[in-house]
């Protein structure tokens, strides 16, 4: 198998984990569609970000993604390698804040 083809199945596997875990938190929560981490309390994000280290830990990750996200889109052309990455981040961005916003909703 090329590496184009163990890429793909290694965001089919990633994707396959991360749907998983965004329908078990939306399951187990009261999640409105359209609700985002930025129309909660801005005072349980900041205790959140003071006081729980698994909430630090999600918010620097998410910002690590961000700026490698950055880094990915300012090339001009991406190698395939490249582009799967960029889905890869995307996804596991999503699911970061996904995770944020329920702990957010749950303070």
């Amino acid at each position: 198998m090329d590496a184009a083809g163990r890429a793909v199945r290694a965001v089919a596997a990633v994707s396959g984990a991360m749907i998983f875990l965004v329908k078990f938190w939306s399951s187990n929560s009261n999640y409105q569609e359209g609700t985002l981490i930025e129309h909660s309390a801005p005072n349980a994000q900041d205790l959140l970000i003071r006081e729980c280290e698994e909430f630090q830990q999600l918010s620097e990750r998410h910002h690590e993604l961000d700026v490698r996200l950055s880094t990915l889109t300012e090339k001009r052309f991406l190698s395939d390698e490249e582009k799967v990455e960029e889905v890869t981040i995307k996804k596991r961005k999503l699911v970061i804040k996904d995770r944020m916003a329920f702990m957010i909703r749950s303070h």
